[in-house]
């Protein structure tokens, strides 16, 4: 009884809903219905927009997401680049001063020595540099590095493909020197022509480069150029300046400190005098 009583409640609401469907047909065909449409338009439009807008902004998130693969290979790519263009300046560089190390050493009247151009290696030592050129360049123990006519240092040991120099620091290092009056009219020739006014022995110190054995009666003053003239080196190079002259008239001979010309620190290239 109640199933049927049911059953006839449905038929009923769906018999309504129908003719519900039929008058509102009619109704839209008479277009007595717009105003309720103009308001269903209305209420709904903003929501339309909305939903296109984020639809448009998520479109557009993913295919940016979709584009960072291109993007950071872009980077790398210029990055790339932008490395090859600094090794090509600092080839053109390297060139540079190769050309100008050569050119200047050339001028000097010694043509017809042979020499090796090193490229300096860093190093913790204050005693010691090292470059990246030995044997198989022809560079042998005991050649001599320098820069133009300024003393660098003696070569201590090679390999194949490299070489320690010692410079005039090491407390191992003894040199037979000349000091010459300071004239800034005259030229290293000049120099070299000038009278000597003492001779000394040049070696490292913890307090830096020293010479000792200076004539007590010598006209050595401060400023004064010390020339390293060793039979190890062979030819008269500059090393730098007197400074730091003892004044003491009991002792026997004087000694002073030397202000290299070349800084060692900074040197980036030096030449090696094949002998």
């Amino acid at each position: 009884m109640n199933a049927q009583s049911s059953f006839k409640k449905e038929l009923a609401f769906t018999i309504i809903i129908i003719l519900f469907g039929i008058i509102l047909l009619f109704l839209d065909k008479w277009n007595t219905l717009g105003f309720v449409r103009s308001g269903i338009s209305y209420s709904m439009g903003p929501v339309s927009l909305v939903g296109e807008e984020m639809g448009d902004k998520i479109s557009s998130y993913f295919d940016n997401f979709v584009n960072i693969g291109d993007i950071v290979k872009e980077n790398e790519d210029l990055k790339v680049q932008l490395i090859e263009e600094k090794i090509k300046s600092a080839s053109s560089l390297e060139l540079l001063a190769e050309n100008e190390i050569l050119k200047t050493q050339l001028s000097l009247k010694n043509k017809e020595k042979e020499y090796v151009i090193g490229n300096v290696l860093t190093s913790d030592s204050t005693d010691y540099i090292r470059i990246d050129e030995g044997s198989k360049s022809g560079i042998a123990v005991g050649d001599i590095a320098l820069v133009g006519n300024f003393f660098v240092g003696i070569v201590e040991y090679v390999d194949e493909l490299g070489s320690r120099i010692k410079l005039p620091t090491s407390t191992n290092s003894y040199l037979s020197v000349n000091i010459l009056k300071y004239d800034e009219n005259r030229g290293l020739d000049g120099y070299i022509k000038n009278k000597v006014v003492s001779r000394g022995v040049m070696n490292g110190s913890a307090e830096g480069i020293k010479v000792e054995n200076i004539t007590m009666n010598s006209d050595v003053s401060e400023g004064d150029v010390i020339f390293v003239n060793d039979s190890s080196v062979g030819d008269m190079l500059v090393v730098g300046y007197v400074v730091g002259l003892s004044s003491n008239p009991a002792s026997i001979s004087r000694t002073c400190f030397v202000s290299t010309i070349v800084d060692y620190d900074i040197l980036s290239k030096i030449l090696v005098r094949i002998n």
